[in-house]
């Protein structure tokens, strides 16, 4: 792994080695799927009356693969490459009605649950083991090639694409979500926001492509690590003859296989290394530029079903394309400004200098306990006394026993009596005394701890800050 160190930026960067996109296919069950052959777990070819065509894919979801295999294969690692500081994506691709936002959505809880649900229940639950986690939703629409905000509709008018270190949509409203319930009711917003009508060919087509990011945000020391989740539900290639899209159906299904075609051309220009590659031919892929050009572990799931071999022959031909394309993802640290990184540490100094002022008071403490601990140890004088009293009392009674009255038996049983009180009460005091020194003995080993992590933090500090002030200096 190669990493190296912008000064003038102050982020950390670490690049992984150049990884094709992962591409796989997903057969929709159906009763026309003869002309699909799918042989293990990687290889599908497609039957027309001249031929038959294979194709070799990173893994093949069979008619029968439930949607946690599709969550398995590709979004645990989706959500670890998150985890880890990288940009991760997922594009779903294929012919309308072959299966593409079920595949991404799902239908209901359950079995049913599709991929993007999956991966948020998955990233919450581990967002709460990181340090001030931040995990925003946002949801646009490329519908006859303009922006539609999936979460604010209202808003969409002031949608515009900004090329400001990466690609985005600028004004597009953004919700931070830290519970799968909060998540929940988002993307259903989202989902009955979306243009969908009904085809010939599908009860409740996609006429818009959908593009759901989740940015994520985390404190690491001296750092923030931020990356980025996509989900993108491409609206299907369509056939108007076999679709029957007329009017206003029509012009959605030319606008979605304009903007296909454009994510065609893209990737066959970074498949083949073209000097130029045409991402703001559309809007669709102007927004995916960022991960497309590469600082993205980038996914591709063409969704193919039987009945059409030519289309199946498309779809498939994509994803064998994108297998072409290199990607190179890079984790970007961003680090604080050198005066954030001064301030933080004359901050650590007097946190420091206030824990040393706490250790040497409960060392004084200390001293003070042991004295005390000296002086219970230590007989008291009336003890002696009563002691040397009641030895008197036992000789005179055994000098003289028939001499000592009533009175004198009961004196030398008070005096007996009251020695026994002063020495309960004294082991008490030395067991309080005990007690107190252990409390002490912990608050210093803690206060000593303390100094010996806000030292070891305040070298750190020294270290980063004499990393940048020489590039700040020119």
């Amino acid at each position: 792994m190669c990493e190296f160190i912008s000064c003038a930026e102050h982020t950390l960067m670490s690049a992984s080695p150049g990884m094709p996109i992962s591409v796989f296919c997903r057969v929709r069950p159906g009763p026309d799927t003869a002309d699909i052959v799918v042989s293990g777990d990687r290889t599908v070819a497609v039957k027309d009356p001249s031929r038959q065509v294979e194709y070799e894919f990173a893994g093949i979801f069979g008619e029968s693969a439930p949607q946690s295999a599709v969550f398995s294969r590709i979004g645990v690692p989706s959500i670890d490459r998150v985890e880890d500081g990288f940009n991760a994506a997922v594009l779903f691709y294929g012919q309308t009605g072959s299966g593409k936002t079920y595949s991404m959505t799902g239908s209901g809880e359950g079995d049913g649950e599709g991929l993007l649900p999956r991966c948020m229940r998955d990233l919450l639950v581990r967002t709460r083991r990181w340090t001030d986690a931040r995990v925003v939703v946002s949801a646009v629409e490329v519908y006859l090639d303009r922006l539609r905000d999936l979460v604010e509709p209202e808003r969409s008018g002031d949608l515009v694409i900004r090329d400001a270190g990466e690609s985005r949509v600028d004004n597009l409203a953004e919700v931070q979500v830290s519970s799968w319930r909060e998540c929940a009711a988002v993307l259903r917003s989202v989902a009955a926001n979306r243009s969908t009508a009904e085809t010939d060919m599908n009860a409740d087509s996609s006429r818009a492509h959908t593009i759901i990011t989740v940015r994520v945000n985390r404190r690491l020391e001296h750092r923030t690590r931020s990356s980025r989740l996509m989900f993108v539900d491409l609206a299907g290639s369509e056939d108007v003859a076999r679709s029957g899209a007329t009017g206003v159906r029509g012009k959605e299904a030319c606008a979605t296989n304009r903007s296909l075609l454009a994510l065609g051309q893209v990737i066959n220009a970074l498949a083949s290394g073209a000097a130029h590659t045409p991402y703001r031919d559309s809007k669709l892929t102007h927004i995916m530029q960022s991960s497309l050009a590469g600082n993205c572990a980038m996914s591709v799931v063409v969704t193919v079903r039987g009945g059409n071999s030519r289309e199946t022959i498309a779809t498939l031909n994509f994803g064998q394309c994108a297998l072409r394309v290199q990607m190179r993802p890079v984790v970007g640290d961003r680090v604080e400004s050198v005066a954030d990184l001064r301030a933080e540490l004359q901050a650590q100094t007097e946190a420091a200098a206030a824990y040393s002022l706490q250790y040497a008071a409960a060392q004084e403490e200390l001293v003070a306990m042991a004295a005390v601990l000296e002086r219970v140890r230590a007989p008291c004088p009336v003890c002696r006394a009563d002691a040397a009293t009641g030895e008197d009392a036992e000789l005179s009674e055994n000098d003289n026993a028939a001499a000592v009255d009533e009175s004198s038996q009961a004196f030398a049983n008070a005096v007996a009596a009251a020695a026994e009180a002063k020495r309960q009460k004294n082991e008490e005091d030395l067991q309080s005394a005990l007690a107190s020194v252990a409390v002490l003995m912990d608050r210093l080993r803690a206060a000593s701890d303390t100094i010996a992590r806000q030292s070891e933090m305040n070298r750190l500090l020294a270290d980063r800050l004499r990393m940048f002030e020489p590039a700040s200096k020119h």
